[in-house]
């Protein structure tokens, strides 16, 4: 930061092969397939905070919708833990993950595609309920990045690893490398 403040006077192309620089050898793709497959949501709340509101702000400028302030004022001031929904929930209840074994729930509830937020009183109110019943939830959380959620029928694996493939895709396109 240093280096490009000094240098703001250069030309752009200079600023912008300083700044690759710096990340040449953390290519998008290895951290893209790290954060497939890996555990999004413990130890993580902080950056997956900032990683869905970078994605709501993409969503509202591809949809040409306003982000609800509102809502992003009250995840932003509570603790991360307080905002952080699973769609699926954590807990392994017969009734929500039906069919799913316990590995397979072990593997997916804490996946990127598999977590939301939503302003503390209404992830309270989702709770430990299954998908259909959160999704009255969901309509009134005025975030664009549930709009996908309110249309399905149900939430299964495909549908996290769906999900998980969107976002990663977001996260290609927001974070690709730098090409100078």
């Amino acid at each position: 930061a240093k280096t490009v403040q000094k240098d703001s006077s250069s030309a752009t192309s200079y600023l912008l092969k300083i700044i690759a620089d710096i990340g040449w050898d953390f290519d998008i793709e290895g951290a893209l397939a790290e954060l497939e497959r890996s555990d999004c949501y413990d130890g993580w709340q902080k950056e997956l905070r900032y990683f869905f509101y970078r994605y709501e702000e993409f969503l509202s400028k591809q949809t040409k919708k306003q982000i609800d302030e509102s809502e992003w004022i009250q995840i932003w001031k509570t603790n991360p833990n307080n905002s952080i929904e699973h769609i699926l929930p954590q807990s392994r209840t017969l009734r929500c993950w039906k069919g799913i074994s316990e590995s397979k729930h072990a593997k997916y509830k804490n996946r990127l595609g598999n977590l939301v937020l939503l302003a503390p009183r209404l992830n309270s109110e989702a709770g430990n309920k299954c998908f259909k019943d959160k999704q009255n939830v969901y309509n009134r959380a005025r975030l664009l990045a549930l709009d996908d959620l309110t249309s399905k029928n149900e939430w299964t694996i495909k549908a996290i690893e769906e999900r998980t493939a969107k976002l990663i895709e977001f996260a290609r396109e927001q974070w690709r490398d730098l090409e100078v």
